[in-house]
């Protein structure tokens, strides 16, 4: 997957031959404009053959949406989606239960996932970071600093095992697969290494006891899908009140 994206890069940036020239000159500031784009015919004929079977590669259909899913705060069909997936496909690598998933709202790229086909690129799109997954072990203390933090922003997206409420950007309550949030005891929570390494204001995440699990979120949504197509199911998601805000 890294050699595709590398590939894709250097298929955007290589194509076209840039001429600039002095558009502008005031005081101590100068500013160069691109004054023509012409095709590169030596660069094109050598990126020629890449360029179709990373197309080809990237228009592979993998799945099927059911429905639009589209991404928004506090809660969304897309977030719901990715955190359901990830969160299962995350217990399928540590092979072992996790209390929930949190995937935050910059992590994924696009407004939506449209209905209809899915397609390797459609992936690349939603997650373009070659982020890891890992799994932490969080107390009450750390834990609620999350919940804090995410709620200061209206929302973020979680696996179904969460309900948490919102009011005047303060938790106002939160529960755990349907039992209440619990002073005396850790949760494993499956997410970014991003967000595990202080990534999005979470720098309290910083060196908490973490399990990698060597796998890209990309990948995990990838698989996902195929294995859903597989079983001759759609991708769907439903709305479920998992952040609430009053």
């Amino acid at each position: 997957m890294k050699n595709l994206l590398f590939l894709t890069l250097l298929l955007l940036f290589s194509a076209c031959k840039t001429n600039n020239f002095l558009a502008d000159v005031q005081e101590n500031s100068v500013r160069i404009e691109p004054a023509l784009v012409e095709p590169d015919a030596d660069i094109n004929a050598l990126i020629a053959p890449y360029k179709v079977k990373l197309d080809a590669t990237m228009n592979e259909v993998i799945g099927e949406t059911a429905q639009s899913l589209p991404k928004g705060r506090p809660e969304s069909l897309l977030g719901n989606w990715c955190a359901d997936a990830v969160h299962q496909k995350s217990e399928d690598y540590y092979q072992q239960s996790i209390d929930f998933t949190f995937i935050n709202d910059g992590g994924l790229r696009i407004p939506a996932l449209n209905k209809g086909q899915i397609t390797l690129g459609n992936m690349f799109e939603l997650m373009p970071f070659d982020n890891m997954l890992v799994v932490l072990e969080l107390d009450y203390e750390t834990l609620m600093k999350v919940f804090e933090q995410i709620a200061s922003k209206d929302g973020e997206h979680f696996s179904s095992s969460i309900r948490l409420i919102i009011n005047n950007q303060k938790v106002q309550s939160v529960t755990i697969n349907g039992e209440p949030f619990q002073k005396n005891r850790t949760y494993k929570m499956a997410t970014s290494d991003y967000l595990a390494n202080g990534g999005g204001d979470f720098f309290f995440l910083k060196n908490k006891k973490r399990v990698n699990l060597d796998k890209f979120f990309r990948d995990a949504l990838i698989e996902f899908v195929k294995e859903t197509t597989a079983q001759g199911k759609q991708i769907n998601a439903q709305l479920e009140n998992r952040v609430t805000i009053e």
